[in-house]
């Protein structure tokens, strides 16, 4: 496979790809009860999400497979047709956020 998810061709004529979606959830998680985030802040949650730039963390970790969690960590053949907010990359909005935690 080369970085995109894609089947090398020196391989095409030997070997045939069926791709189908699958469940797999990967997370990053924090420790919330350390007594550094011990006020569980709702604009330092934000800030993380808004930080991370998931499509880069698709390309470079999982070699271009997969699907985002832009909309946050349930896959998408789950959803079916609802709506949910998420978060797109932003790192300004992060730092802005990132901000306000500190004064809080």
């Amino acid at each position: 496979m080369d970085s995109r998810g894609a089947l090398r061709e020196k391989y095409k004529s030997k070997i045939e790809i069926d791709k189908i979606i699958q469940l797999n959830t990967e997370y990053i998680g924090f420790n919330m009860s350390n007594p550094k985030f011990e006020n569980n802040s709702e604009n330092f949650r934000k800030a993380v999400n808004y930080g991370i730039d998931k499509e880069k963390m698709i390309k470079y970790l999982r070699n271009g497979i997969g699907v985002t969690a832009s909309k946050g960590f349930v896959p998408p053949s789950l959803l079916g047709k609802k709506e949910v907010k998420g978060y797109d990359y932003n790192p300004e909005l992060a730092k802005t956020l990132l901000n306000k935690y500190k004064t809080e």
